[in-house]
């Protein structure tokens, strides 16, 4: 699974935003950043819940780090309250994905590891992360 805990192929499907991860890998060709014929996977993590090629794990770890992710998104709206409503959109789309897609005993599994560890590692940082979305 990707940062915030969704499963991908790496292949962004989002009405849109094909040509923003097609940027993103020309500038990371430019840099050298995929010598030896590496490729850069989506980076676009924020837009998991509309892409087509991402899938939510009914696993307590993948949650944990969904809702780690959410939380930072939460972070967001208070560090550029001008996107509020952007982000404020994602965040209901991501809960609205997580409720209708995970069993209830592994919701409460990962809020409690959220709770008694804090955010998942690579998402403790909130305006590194949040920057990225913006």
């Amino acid at each position: 699974t990707n940062i915030n805990g969704i499963y991908c192929n790496g292949e962004p499907d989002i009405e849109g935003a094909k040509d923003e991860h097609v940027a993103a890998k020309t500038f990371a060709r430019k840099m050298g950043l995929n010598a030896d014929g590496m490729d850069i996977g989506c980076y676009q993590y924020d837009l998991c819940v509309f892409c087509k090629s991402a899938k939510l794990v009914d696993d307590t770890e993948h949650v944990y780090k969904l809702l780690s992710f959410i939380e930072c998104l939460e972070d967001a709206i208070d560090m550029y309250p001008e996107s509020v409503d952007r982000l404020s959109n994602k965040i209901n789309k991501f809960n609205e994905l997580i409720e209708s897609n995970v069993s209830a005993k592994v919701i409460q599994s990962a809020e409690k590891r959220l709770l008694n560890e804090g955010r998942y590692l690579m998402l403790q940082d909130s305006a590194s992360v949040v920057v990225q979305f913006l």
